[in-house]
């Protein structure tokens, strides 16, 4: 589970819920794509963060430049 994690009853303008293999994205009352396009540049930082933490190994072993 992530800091973006929400419940799916939640009353939040927006809210990411994720499962083992999937992310949700539920947005209400949007105002504009900027919004949704801040919301899924937040959530693609946040992934790239925490593959390149917790897969290390995995990483090292494609031999990245």
């Amino acid at each position: 589970m992530s800091s973006y994690d929400s419940p799916a009853n939640s009353n939040n303008r927006a809210a990411v819920i994720c499962t083992d293999y999937q992310c949700r994205f539920e947005m209400g009352y949007i105002n504009s794509f900027k919004e949704i396009m801040e919301m899924e540049t937040a959530m693609l930082k946040y992934t790239l963060n925490y593959l390149s933490e917790h897969y290390k190994k995995e990483i090292a072993l494609l031999n990245p430049n």
